[in-house]
């Protein structure tokens, strides 16, 4: 519905306004809220889940989900990837689902990963033969053999993003390597775990302790006062 209508919107928006089909004010649409969905994945594998499936994983399809795991790149980005946009330590993308440039960067891992596939001409892709469709069905089977549930292909691209933020990388970091113009969109493949989050508070403890014993001390002779004043 939430699609529907937005696609509806920006007919109506170009017709009313660009094109001059119909008067300006004759939009439907302009009262109309869009909304809102709640279709947050929060899936993503676990270092030991991740290894699990690759070692599972078809030889064909291992250095694709290594890839895509250790780059973030989306699986289009992957299969449509030619040598020659392979430079050193990063691939250079001439285009995105965002229609611009995009540089990925590659860790050690990654470059291994490269290295152990038979390297092709320059115009060559990486992946050549391999359908969008076979790389999500091979993944799907692994991790039904593995009864890993309720994971699909693209969060591998979750998480790429929920590792590195559980190292402390930052939002606008991460956005760069994945190509996210809106931090909201890095967000939302972002998850923290709760022990993260309670380490991060208790992280405070050395800072809270410039709070002197004696200042901590008075506090609850103070509360203790006022607690006896009110009983009595």
């Amino acid at each position: 519905m939430r699609k529907e209508l937005v696609a509806l919107k920006h007919l109506f928006r170009l017709a009313c306004g660009e094109w001059k089909l119909l008067p300006r004010f004759a939009n439907p649409c302009l009262d109309v809220t869009t909304p809102k969905v709640h279709d947050e994945r929060t899936q993503h594998l676990s270092p030991e889940h991740f290894r699990r499936v690759l070692a599972a994983a078809p030889e064909k399809m291992k250095p694709i989900f290594a890839l895509l795991t250790a780059t973030g790149m989306r699986r289009s980005e992957l299969l449509g990837c030619k040598w020659k946009y392979v430079d050193g330590t990063r691939i250079l993308l001439p285009t995105s689902k965002n229609h611009e440039p995009k540089e990925v960067h590659l860790n050690v891992f990654a470059q291994q990963v490269l290295a152990s596939i038979p390297q092709g001409g320059p115009d060559d892709l990486l992946f050549p033969d391999v359908t969008p469709e076979a790389v999500s069905m091979a993944f799907h089977r692994v991790c039904e053999t593995l009864s890993i549930s309720d994971i699909r292909l693209h969060d591998l691209r979750h998480t790429f993003v929920t590792w590195l933020r559980q190292r402390g990388v930052e939002l606008d970091v991460i956005a760069s390597q994945l190509g996210h113009r809106d931090l909201r969109m890095t967000k939302r493949y972002a998850r923290i775990a709760s022990a993260q989050v309670r380490d991060a508070v208790s992280g405070l403890d050395s800072v809270l302790a410039v709070a002197s014993a004696s200042t901590l001390v008075g506090m609850t002779d103070s509360l203790s006062t006022n607690a006896l004043a009110l009983k009595n």
